[in-house]
């Protein structure tokens, strides 16, 4: 079973939109899962979400995934459209350190984003942060900026 898959599987039970054949497959894999545990099979292995050496699990590259379209949908919104993607990436770095020194600190602890921020910059920033903080690298958020 691929990650994707046995990930899909798994939500569509959790979110009670499953069909007949999910639960035959569920029900497979945790076979599988019991009968190789001994072995050291793992349920991630039984629904293809091991991670090898040096791999990311599936939670952190969605996290990643998510703060990273929170950041490019900043760009878009308050940047300039004929800009570089070197220019978007320095100004995008000055407002991540910025707001990750500056807000950050406050804005998590108290889990909940402030009004103001609705439809600034800052309201982007704290949801990219929610997922994960970004990289003030401007080569990293160049990365992110074109997509790699």
């Amino acid at each position: 079973m691929t990650a994707a898959g046995g990930l899909e599987l798994l939500r569509r039970i959790a979110e009670d939109r499953h069909e007949p054949a999910d639960l035959a497959a569920l029900a497979a894999r945790l076979r599988e899962y019991l009968s190789l545990a001994p072995a050291g099979f793992s349920l991630e292995d039984a629904f293809g979400l091991s991670v090898g050496p040096g791999g990311e699990p599936w939670y952190a590259r969605e996290r990643r995934a998510g703060r990273d379209r929170e950041l490019c949908a900043l760009v878009e919104r308050f940047h300039r459209p004929d800009a570089s993607v070197r220019e978007r990436a320095l100004w995008l770095q000055i407002l991540v350190k910025r707001y990750g020194t500056d807000c950050w600190p406050r804005d998590s602890a108290s889990g909940v984003m402030p009004e103001h921020y609705r439809g600034t910059e800052k309201e982007y920033l704290f949801r990219a942060f929610e997922f994960c903080p970004a990289p003030e690298s401007d080569r990293q958020l160049s990365k992110i900026l074109i997509g790699i």
